[in-house]
């Protein structure tokens, strides 16, 4: 993750140099043994359709993996990433999530208001950003973000 975010700075976004700039809390990306390397590779595979050898998913399938192994949630608003991790990993319920998610944890959790959770998904789509399938059309609708 730090090398995406490190090569978008790089890119001029500026959203990304914020980012490093507050890194404190950014972890040393995690090192990965021989085995788990295949294990990732087994990942794309997976994510890829079973297209061997793999293009791209390398992100989200060492994403996976290190989530299975240090007990975290996965997170992710690619629909595929996001089924595979819920219904075929170690993960599912409660550690896999997307961002409308995390949005309306924030809204329980009394951090965000429904209006301010409403207003952040609306700026996520405006910069070219979606979410899952399951989300569309629904963003604009404030109690979207209730329980």
């Amino acid at each position: 993750m730090r090398d995406e975010i490190t090569n978008g700075a790089c890119l001029g976004f500026a959203h990304c140099a914020r980012v490093l700039a507050e890194s404190e809390w950014l972890a040393p990306p995690a090192e990965l043994t021989e085995r788990e390397l295949r294990q990732v590779y087994h990942i794309c595979v997976a994510l890829g359709g079973g297209k061997n050898p793999p293009e791209g998913n390398e992100g989200e399938a060492e994403s996976i993996l290190v989530a299975e192994r240090c007990d975290g949630i996965f997170l992710t608003d690619d629909n595929g990433a996001y089924d595979f991790a819920y219904h075929r990993s170690g993960l599912g319920n409660g550690r896999v999530m997307d961002s409308i998610e995390v949005l309306r944890q924030a809204v329980l959790m009394g951090e965000l208001t429904c209006d301010d959770a409403a207003a952040i998904a609306g700026a996520i789509e405006d910069n070219g950003r979606s979410f899952r399938r399951v989300h569309s059309g629904m963003i604009g609708q404030r109690d979207y973000f209730s329980d």
